[in-house]
This record gives C-alpha cells, sequence and structure tokens, in this order.
C-alpha cells in the first residue's frame, strides 16, 4: 500500500515538473517573439535612395521630415507632386520644373511624384512639409515652392543665398546684401548697382526653365 503511495507521490511530482518546464518554453518564446517585434517596429527607416522617388511611405516620410534617432537634424523638406494619371503637357511641364528644383536645392529636398489611379481628375496638386510647417498650393507658382523650400530648410543653401541678394538688391539695401556675402563691397555706387546687377541676371537665368 505505501509502495502505490509512493509511486503516486513521484508520478504527480514528474507530472509537475513537465507542466513547469513546458510554462518556460511558451513563457520563453512569447518574450522572444516580443523583443522581436519591438525591435522591428523601433527601427528607423532609412532615407530612399534617390530624392525623386515614386512612392513614400510612412516610416520613410517620417524619417524625411524629422530625422533620426541617431541624427535629429538631419532633416528634409519633402515636395509631394500628386500628378493624374493622364500627365497632359502641363503636368509634364510642371514635372520637368520639380525634378529641376531638387538638384538646384540639394540636398535639402525630397520629391515624391504620385500618380493617380483615377482618369476622371486631371489636375495636378502639390503639398510641401518640413517639421516646421505644411503648405498646400491651389496652383503651381515656382516663387512659393521655392520661398518654401528656404523657410524651412535646415541647410545652407547657395540657392537661397542667390534669392536673399535678390531681394536685397531689389530693394536697394545694400547692407543687406553685403551681410550674405559675408564681404563688403568696394568701390564706388557703380560698382555696387553693377555687382547687384549681376547677381540678378545669375538669379534669372536660373529660373528661366520653371513656369510661373
Amino acid at each position: 500500500m505505501n509502495y502505490a503511495n509512493s509511486r503516486n507521490s513521484n508520478n504527480g511530482t514528474k507530472n509537475k515538473f513537465f507542466v513547469i518546464f513546458v510554462a518556460l518554453i511558451f513563457l520563453g518564446s512569447m518574450a522572444g517573439a516580443m523583443l522581436y517585434s519591438t525591435g522591428a517596429s523601433n527601427k528607423a527607416a532609412e532615407l530612399p535612395a534617390t530624392k525623386v522617388i515614386s512612392a513614400i511611405s510612412d516610416a520613410e516620410k517620417e524619417r524625411i521630415l524629422f530625422g533620426s534617432q541617431e541624427n535629429p537634424a538631419d532633416r528634409y523638406v519633402l515636395i509631394t507632386l500628386n500628378v493624374p494619371a493622364t500627365c497632359d503637357p502641363e503636368c509634364s511641364a510642371i514635372k520637368r520644373t520639380m525634378e529641376q528644383i531638387v538638384p538646384a536645392f540639394d540636398p535639402a529636398v525630397y520629391l515624391a511624384e504620385i500618380k493617380s489611379e483615377s482618369t476622371a481628375s486631371l489636375e495636378t496638386h502639390i503639398l510641401m512639409e518640413s517639421y516646421l510647417d505644411k503648405k498646400e498650393l491651389s496652383a503651381f507658382n515656382v516663387t512659393e515652392v521655392e520661398d518654401f523650400i528656404c523657410a524651412n530648410s535646415v541647410y545652407r543653401i547657395n540657392e537661397c543665398v542667390l534669392r536673399k541678394m535678390d531681394i536685397g538688391a531689389f530693394n536697394g539695401n545694400e547692407t543687406a546684401t553685403e551681410k550674405i556675402q559675408g564681404t563688403e563691397l568696394s568701390g564706388n555706387s557703380s560698382e555696387s548697382n553693377s555687382t547687384a546687377s549681376n547677381l540678378t541676371e545669375q538669379r534669372n537665368t536660373s529660373n528661366s526653365t520653371g513656369i510661373q
């Protein structure tokens, strides 16, 4: 009788150890799965390989606008160009101009050209975004696009510096122009006027291919 009780006790103990063992394996696998999923979600998206892209994910958009954990200051302006399924000559001209703006304001801008799946509309929409601001254009305007880039870029862009010089020269404000150049203009007023005129001509040449 005592032998039977001892045997039953041993079997009960083995069963308990088996149950505990299975529970530990289950908990370990669950913990591993949670760590894997957490690590995947916390991994920052990479920047797109090119500055002009045809599709963009939410993670890539966040990376472009707000930087990464390692370098939060590495931020860019994102311009989303929504084009109709059938891109007419006006749409094509806008695309060409926007694609020229990207290298002109390098490295500040990413351009996402998103083609509509609907053939009902022939309108082209432009949405400009940065970590500071957002603006949608009801009608395409090169000046507004350039102004937004210069106002929101974290980078010092030569094209933006030229724009500021042009504004100073246009307003007859030689002091502002000199500060942007970082040097004082020497010589008489005719030499200063000639410099401002040359800067304006450079700026007009750079925008000659744009759509106003």
